[in-house]
């Protein structure tokens, strides 16, 4: 099956296996907008919560740009659907997103998003009526571990 990372889980593979991260990934699917939210993650780690350094921050980011590369970007076709999923999962047009171009492209959703996967979990019966099918997903660790 394929595998559409969001950002929090693309962002777990590129620290955890650094080079190896490429092979892991290959061909794999994300979502345009994860760039943005991971970069928007390294600047808040590095400048305002002071947890990583600058430069550790730049590293990540360079490694992303190279992995994006072997990955197919893919975009949802339905932001309607997308807007009222997020609406009716009280959750943001980004998560929703996810959701929705994980199962437009039969793809499983790979979230390191706790908050996520249980409000994914906790509404299959809002996304079946919604999607017409319930979402796969997984874990990066998970992902990671089968590998």
């Amino acid at each position: 099956m394929k595998l559409l990372y969001d950002a929090s889980a693309l962002l777990n593979v590129i620290r955890l296996r650094k080079q190896d991260a490429y092979r892991l990934l290959k061909d794999s699917l994300i979502l345009c907008l994860a760039k943005y939210e991971i970069g928007n993650a390294l600047w808040k780690e590095a400048l305002l919560q002071k947890r990583i350094g600058v430069e550790e921050a730049f590293e990540t980011m360079v490694l992303l740009d190279k992995v994006l590369k072997i990955m197919r970007v893919v975009d949802i076709s339905n932001n309607d659907l997308a807007l009222k999923l997020a609406y009716d999962l009280q959750t943001t047009f980004y998560d929703a997103s996810y959701i929705v171009a994980s199962t437009e492209n039969n793809a499983k959703l790979v979230t390191d998003d706790m908050k996520l996967a249980r409000k994914i979990r906790e509404n299959t019966s809002i996304m079946a009526e919604i999607l017409k099918k319930k979402p796969e997903t997984s874990s990066s660790d998970r992902i990671l571990n089968t590998s």
